[in-house]
């Protein structure tokens, strides 16, 4: 009776270890789309990439530059999930599922049917160990809602599909980035993730690639670079560049006719700041601002507020 009862136990032990160990390997091939813009499908990649990475129980492959990515971006648009699928085979990965490992395959395919249409969005999932494929569809009335609001979608179809709980590491990695920042100084690291606080600006987001975007509550998305300068006692610098063509809309401060007649000659549009102990990211920006009755290049105090994860 004793031997069983500590054989049970045993047992027992190694079921629940198992349990808060589970993990999945993650097989990311990206966005398939139907959108010109190379860039915005890069950083829109990124985005979905890094909210994965930083989920709880789940190592990310990444296999947006594999054969199968372009066999993917090949099908026709009306393709079932199946056939999709059908195209993808992990084991055949240089990066085989590693043994322990249970293992999905993940994409999202984002099309716009006509130029007047809203944005569809499809974010497909397969688990291997039970042969089950998960979709989830949403329409958005533009591309920036996309970048802002697909992460629940996100988090809800591998957590349907894995019983992992549906929460990431964001909110516990933002506190922890909060505290070195006093010691630390800004780095790429520290400093990634989504912020917010100028009067016109939905959402900005950074990422440790040095690359990022900023969603304008007008629906305007600018594509920035990210870049570190400074010594190495805790005086860094942050400056963040505005990268691509002139856009009226990056300036929603000053009527939209007088930002055209600056086309041709605005200078881009920098962000200079520094990461304070609170944590915040304090400094200025050079834009466009009112002077007299014209407008000319000039600098604005800014204070940028770091938003924590959503349970």
């Amino acid at each position: 009776m004793k031997k069983t009862l500590i054989f049970f136990t045993i047992n027992l032990l190694f079921l629940i270890a198992g349990a808060f160990s589970q993990s999945y390997s993650l097989y990311f091939y990206g966005v398939v789309s139907n959108v010109n813009d190379e860039n915005m499908i890069k950083i829109t990649q990124d985005l979905f990439a890094a909210q994965i990475r930083n989920l709880n129980g789940i190592i990310l492959i990444d296999e947006r530059n594999s054969p199968v990515k372009a066999s993917l971006q090949n099908q026709d648009e009306g393709a079932s999930a199946e056939s999709y699928f059908s195209l993808i085979n992990p084991d055949n990965s240089p990066n085989a599922p590693q043994s322990g490992n249970q293992y999905l395959s993940f994409f999202s395919k984002i099309y716009r049917p006509q130029s007047d249409e809203n944005w569809r969005c499809t974010f497909y999932l397969k688990n291997y160990a039970t042969g089950e494929i998960r979709l989830s569809e949403n329409e958005y009335d533009s591309y920036y809602k996309i970048l802002s609001e697909a992460k629940n979608s996100i988090l809800k179809l591998i957590a349907d599909s894995t019983n992992l709980e549906a929460d990431s590491s964001d909110g516990q990695q933002a506190r922890q980035n909060t505290q070195k920042a006093a010691s630390a100084g800004v780095s790429l690291e520290n400093i990634a993730g989504t912020w917010s606080g100028e009067k016109n600006v939905s959402k900005i987001v950074l990422m440790r690639s040095g690359r990022g975007f900023v969603i304008f509550n007008n629906g305007a998305t600018m594509n920035i670079s990210i870049s570190i300068s400074g010594d190495d006692e805790g005086a860094k610098k942050l400056k963040i560049m505005q990268e691509g063509k002139f856009n009226a809309s990056f300036f929603p401060e000053i009527p939209r006719q007088n930002a055209l007649e600056y086309a041709e000659t605005a200078p881009s549009i920098e962000w200079n700041l520094a990461l304070t102990s609170g944590g915040e990211l304090k400094g200025t920006k050079k834009t466009l601002v009112p002077h007299e009755s014209t407008f000319k290049e000039g600098s604005v105090d800014v204070t940028w507020y770091r938003e924590q994860s959503r349970r």
